[in-house]
């Protein structure tokens, strides 16, 4: 039987062994033989061969598709791609052991022996058991000890722990806490539960109660204490004349203030051929009751040669059925050469509590125009001289040749008047700066004033004062005008 024609590489050949002098060797049995060693020599492929089916192309070519030179491995695997160094970093590797350049296998229980982490990332990582040199969270380095950090451990909010961090409940409390110092001055305990307590480094004595009794809501006789114990209230009636010291309360602790009254006195040539001239008017002294004895000056014209002048103050009667301080003052001056202007002031320093509108009058004759005597106050004229404005209108007590005419003034207008002052009063100035506005029609004051303090009033310390205040009317027969710079 001759050699049959080769079926690899499809299939494998099935050959029978050829026996000597029992089978002749034929031609085909050659050529068959030499089948078989072309398919094989096809299978393998020459060197650098390009047919895609040689093992030779696939193991070498780098252009060979699956299986080729990277090898097939079983079914459902996947391909290893790691290279010869990434798969050296196993050699060597010790499981539960941190080992340098090498991959880190877990030991049994999960676990490594040492570990260095530059920066953990993972805010959700859960270390059982680390050695960690450097801690960083957010890219801040954790300067905390490992014990500082175990003081956190076993803290509960609101409870104080021995030996552990105090963490405060959700109210800012804390249940129980023993402090040795307490060194903050502004330090304030809403409840605290102190068994010592030092103040400057002096021991409290005193027991909760007593230092309760001592300062919150209590009245203690005389002083009454807040619950708080912010505000100490003296009661009332308590401090009498003989509780106070001699000097206790000085004149510069009462709240008072100062009226002014100016008289002109101008002089006219006589039949000696002199200059004399007299002037007298009746005006009730402001503050009335309220007042301190008066003081007076004199102011000459500056061209004129006034040689002398005199005031009389005398106290004089009037209409009013109330008590008044209501005085006559009358002047007289010479002169030698030509005619001349002198001023007398009178200055009263009285207590008031009030200040609410400030009034100026002037007294003029009706003919002449001319300003007989000025009147100033922060005060109606009738405060301290009967508390009547009806009665007391205003400060001076004309004749049928003689009108009153009123202003008044906020304190913004009196400083600014004052501002050009030099040394002058508020009177002096008007009188020297300022003119009548004959054609001005200002509105009269519709606010309370005050006209005078009650009478019989219990004056102790601690009693609350109300001052009477009453609207002031408009006099029928006074002028109401305003004042302007000359």
């Amino acid at each position: 039987m001759a050699w049959p024609a080769s079926s690899f590489p499809t299939s494998l050949d099935s050959i029978t062994d050829k026996v000597d002098n029992v089978d002749d060797i034929m031609a085909a049995d050659v050529n068959g033989c030499y089948d078989c060693i072309e398919k094989i020599q096809a299978k393998l492929g020459v060197d650098g061969s390009a047919v895609t089916s040689s093992i030779d192309y696939l193991l070498k070519n780098a252009s060979s598709a699956n299986p080729g030179h990277r090898h097939t491995l079983a079914q459902g695997a996947t391909d290893v791609t790691a290279t010869a160094a990434e798969v050296n970093l196993i050699d060597g590797s010790v499981a539960g052991t941190a080992v340098a350049n090498k991959a880190l296998v877990l030991g049994a229980s999960k676990n490594v022996d040492t570990l260095t982490v530059a920066t953990l990332a993972s805010t959700t990582a859960t270390l059982t058991t680390a050695n960690i040199t450097t801690l960083n969270i957010g890219g801040v380095q954790v300067t905390s000890s490992a014990a500082e950090l175990n003081l956190i451990d076993g803290s509960s909010a609101g409870t104080a722990v021995a030996s552990k961090a105090l963490v405060l409940g959700a109210s800012k409390n804390v249940d129980t806490l023993t402090i040795a110092t307490l060194a903050s001055t502004t330090a304030t305990l809403t409840t605290a539960n102190i068994t010592t307590l030092n103040l400057g480094g002096v021991a409290v004595a005193r027991s909760a109660t007593a230092i309760n009794n001592a300062c919150n809501d209590v009245d203690h006789g005389d002083i009454t204490v807040s619950a708080t114990g912010a505000t100490w209230t003296i009661d009332a009636g308590v401090i009498t004349e003989g509780k106070l010291g001699a000097s206790a309360v000085a004149q510069a602790k009462l709240k008072t203030t100062a009226g002014e009254i100016s008289l002109g006195i101008t002089t006219e040539l006589t039949e000696s051929y002199t200059y004399y001239g007299s002037n007298g008017v009746s005006t009730y002294l402001p503050g009335g009751s309220y007042g301190f004895w008066p003081q007076f000056k004199k102011i000459d014209s500056s061209y004129a040669g006034v040689i002398g002048g005199s005031l009389t103050l005398s106290f004089t009667t009037t209409l009013i059925t109330s008590y008044a301080s209501c005085v006559a003052l009358n002047g007289s001056a010479s002169g030698l050469s030509q005619p001349s202007t002198c001023y007398i002031y009178v200055l009263q320093r009285y207590v008031t509590s009030s200040g609410e509108v400030n009034w100026v009058f002037f007294l003029r004759d009706k003919t002449t125009k001319q300003i007989k005597a000025r009147w100033y106050s922060s005060d109606h004229p009738c405060f301290g001289n009967g508390g009547n404005p009806e009665l007391l209108p205003h400060p001076f007590v004309p004749d049928e040749t003689e009108e009153v005419i009123c202003f008044t003034m906020t304190d913004e207008e009196i400083e600014s008047i004052k501002e050009g002052g030099k040394n002058r009063s508020l009177l002096q100035i008007m009188s020297e700066d300022y003119e009548i506005d004959e054609q001005s029609d200002p509105v009269w004051p519709d606010k309370e004033v005050t006209v005078g303090l009650p009478e019989g009033h219990n004056w102790k310390a601690g009693e609350e004062v109300r001052p009477i205040k009453k609207k002031i009317p408009k006099p029928v027969d006074v002028l109401y005008r305003k004042l302007k710079r000359k």
